[in-house]
């Protein structure tokens, strides 16, 4: 079946108009997340769904109050520390991109301490 040069040239166009519509309508439409709404004069925006569970938790977090004669008192002071010291362990190889058995100087070692903290 062999189109005329018209039917090319319309069948190009309704082609790009599809492809328009479909660009404009995802990038363009402002039906995202996002939402302005206009009411009595005064601009006013809405947060998106993701965002609204960060700003409840971070409403709920500026709710906390601690007391700072926690701090003082008895049952703070006779808290036990179990934390539990570390040994100094070889960390790997000198030269990591040596050939294996071609190893040569000292291997580093590193001290840390583990912390146990009990509720």
């Amino acid at each position: 079946m062999k189109f005329s040069q018209t039917q090319k040239l319309i069948l190009a166009l309704v082609i790009l108009a599809i492809a328009g519509f479909i660009i404009y309508k995802s990038f363009f439409d402002g039906s995202s997340g996002d939402v302005t709404a206009f009411g009595g004069g005064e601009a006013t925006t809405t947060m998106s769904v993701e965002g609204n569970d960060i700003v409840n938790m971070v409403s709920e977090i500026n709710t906390i109050n601690i007391n700072p004669g926690l701090f003082s008192s008895p049952l703070f002071s006779g808290l036990v520390d179990f934390s539990v010291s570390l040994l100094p362990e070889p960390q790997g190889r000198s030269n990591p991109f040596a050939d294996i058995g071609n190893d040569s100087g000292s291997v580093a070692t590193s001290s840390a301490k583990a912390t146990i903290t009990t509720k």
